[in-house]
C-alpha cells in the first residue's frame, strides 16, 4: 500500500518533456503532406545550414515547404500547445496536498495546555487519480491531432503562395512583352503621324494603350513583391524582402487526378480534424464516467494525536465525509450528457461537410484541368498559327503593322489565361490535398 502510494507520488513529480508528442505529430504531417521533416521547437545549427543551402539553389515547392516546417514561427507557437497539454497530464497525475492541522488550548487556571495535531488526506482524490490521468491523456491525444491539423494548414498556405508567386512571375514576363509591343506600336504611330498618314485620334489611341500597358506592368511588379513577401513570411525568413529564386514556371499537369470516391473515402479515414472530433467524443465519455464517480461524497482520512498534561496521549484515525444533500453533481452530469450528444451530431455534420467540400473542390479542379488542356491543345496553337500567317502576310505587305501587333497581343492574352488557369488548377489540387488530409499521389 505504502509502496504504491510512493510510486504514484513519484510519477506525479515527473518533469515535462518538450519532445512528448512531436514524433506522432511528425507522422501526421508525413501522411498529410509527404514531408518527412524533423519537428523541433528549437533550430539546430544543422537545420539552419540546411535552410541556407535550400535558399542558395533554385527554390522548389518541396524546399519551400521544408523551410516553412523548420522555420515558420507560427508553427513554433503551435508546437507549444503540446507542452501545455502535457503539463495538464502531469497535473492530473498529482495528488492533492495533505492538510496539517494543529491546535493548542490553554486552561484558564494555568494548569497546563491541551494540544491536538492531525494530518488529513482526501481519500477520494487518491481513488480517482487513475481516471483523471486517463482523461488528461485523451485530451493530450486530441491536442496532438489539432496541432498536426494546424501545421497542415500552414503547409497548404505555403504551397498556395508558391504557386501564386510562380504564376505572377510568368505573368509579369508576359506583361513585359505586352509593354514592348505597345511601345513599338506607339513609336510606329508617332512616325506615321509625323508623315501625315494617321490623325491625332489614332495617335492618342496608341499612346493611351502604351500608358495602360505601363500601368499594368507596374501593378504586376507590385503584386509580385507582395507575393514574394507572403512566401517570405510563411517560410519564416527575417530581414528585408529577398528576391526568392524559385522555379520559373508552373509544373505541367500531372497525368491524372484521383477518383472522387477514393478521395472521399481517404478523407473520412485520415482527416485530422475529424479524428480530433472523434477523440473529443472519447473525452466526453470518460469525463461523464468520471463525473458520475465524483458524485460519490468526498471522503477524507486523517490521523490525529491529542495530548494534555493530566492524561496520556491519544492517537487515532479520523474521517470526514461530505453529506450530498444539495449538490450531488447532477448538473455537471447533465451538461456532459448534452455535450456527448452534441459531439456525436457534430461528427456527422463534419462528415457531411467533408463530402460536400471535396465534391466541390474536385469538380473545380477537374474543370480547371479541362480548361488547361483546351488552352494548351487548341487555343494557343490556333493563336500561334494566326501569328505565323499574319507575319507572312505582313512580310508581303498584305497586312498592316497594327494588325500584326494586335494578333501578337491576342496570343499573349491566350498564354496569360493559360497560366492563370494552370495556377488555379494547382491551387485547387492543393486545397483538395488539404481537404483529404493526405497526399494525392498514393490515392
Amino acid at each position: 500500500m505504502y509502496a504504491q502510494l510512493f510510486l504514484i507520488l513519484l510519477l506525479g513529480c515527473t518533469p515535462v518533456s518538450e519532445k512528448m508528442g512531436l514524433s506522432e505529430v511528425q507522422e501526421f504531417i508525413r501522411k498529410g503532406s509527404s514531408q518527412a521533416v524533423p519537428i523541433t521547437s528549437v533550430l539546430s545549427q544543422e537545420m539552419i545550414a540546411k535552410i541556407d543551402s535550400l535558399l542558395l539553389g533554385k527554390l522548389t515547392l518541396d524546399a519551400a515547404v521544408q523551410i516553412a516546417l523548420l522555420n515558420n514561427p507560427s508553427i513554433q507557437v503551435i508546437y507549444k500547445d503540446l507542452d501545455i497539454a502535457y503539463a495538464d497530464v502531469i497535473q492530473a497525475g498529482m495528488l492533492e496536498n495533505p492538510t496539517l492541522n494543529a491546535t493548542v488550548l490553554y486552561s484558564e487556571e494555568g494548569t497546563g495546555q491541551h494540544t491536538e495535531f492531525s494530518i488529513e488526506q482526501n481519500v477520494l482524490d487518491i481513488l480517482l487519480l487513475p481516471l483523471r490521468k486517463k482523461l488528461a491523456r485523451e485530451e493530450y491525444n486530441q491536442v496532438k491531432l489539432q496541432v498536426g491539423d494546424a501545421v497542415l494548414e500552414i503547409i497548404n498556405e505555403t504551397k498556395t503562395a508558391f504557386f501564386i508567386l510562380q504564376a505572377n512571375q510568368q505573368l509579369t514576363a508576359l506583361q513585359k512583352d505586352v509593354l514592348r509591343a505597345a511601345e513599338a506600336a506607339e513609336e510606329l504611330a508617332a512616325r506615321q503621324f509625323e508623315a501625315g498618314n494617321i490623325n491625332t485620334l489614332d495617335l492618342a489611341s496608341h499612346q493611351a494603350a502604351l500608358h495602360d500597358a505601363k500601368l499594368e506592368w507596374m501593378r504586376n511588379e507590385a503584386e509580385l513583391f507582395s507575393n514574394q513577401e507572403n512566401l517570405h513570411r510563411l517560410m519564416g525568413l527575417t530581414g528585408a524582402n529577398p528576391k526568392l529564386n524559385i522555379e520559373a514556371d508552373l509544373s505541367k499537369l500531372p497525368l491524372s487526378d484521383p477518383d472522387l470516391s477514393d478521395v472521399i473515402r481517404t478523407a473520412l479515414a485520415q482527416r485530422l480534424d475529424l479524428a480530433a472530433a472523434r477523440q473529443e467524443l472519447v473525452i466526453f465519455k470518460k469525463a461523464l464516467f468520471l463525473a458520475r464517480t465524483e458524485a460519490v461524497p468526498d471522503i477524507s482520512g486523517s490521523m490525529v494525536k491529542e495530548s494534555s498534561p493530566d492524561e496520556n496521549p491519544h492517537v487515532g484515525p479520523g474521517i470526514e465525509l461530505d453529506i450530498p444533500l444539495f449538490d450531488r453533481g447532477q448538473a455537471n452530469v447533465a451538461r456532459l450528457k448534452a455535450q456527448l450528444s452534441q459531439s456525436k451530431k457534430q461528427i456527422e455534420v463534419l462528415k457531411q461537410d467533408i463530402r460536400s467540400e471535396i465534391r466541390i473542390i474536385h469538380n473545380q479542379m477537374d474543370t480547371k484541368r479541362k480548361a488547361v488542356e483546351y488552352y494548351r491543345d487548341i487555343i494557343i496553337p490556333v493563336h500561334e498559327d494566326i501569328v505565323q500567317a499574319s507575319q507572312l502576310e505582313y512580310n508581303f505587305m498584305l497586312l498592316g503593322a497594327y494588325t500584326l501587333l494586335q494578333v501578337k497581343q491576342d496570343e499573349i492574352n491566350a498564354r496569360r489565361n493559360y497560366i492563370l488557369t494552370l495556377r488555379d488548377y494547382w491551387i485547387f489540387r492543393t486545397e483538395l490535398e488539404r481537404a483529404v488530409g493526405a497526399g494525392l499521389i498514393n490515392i
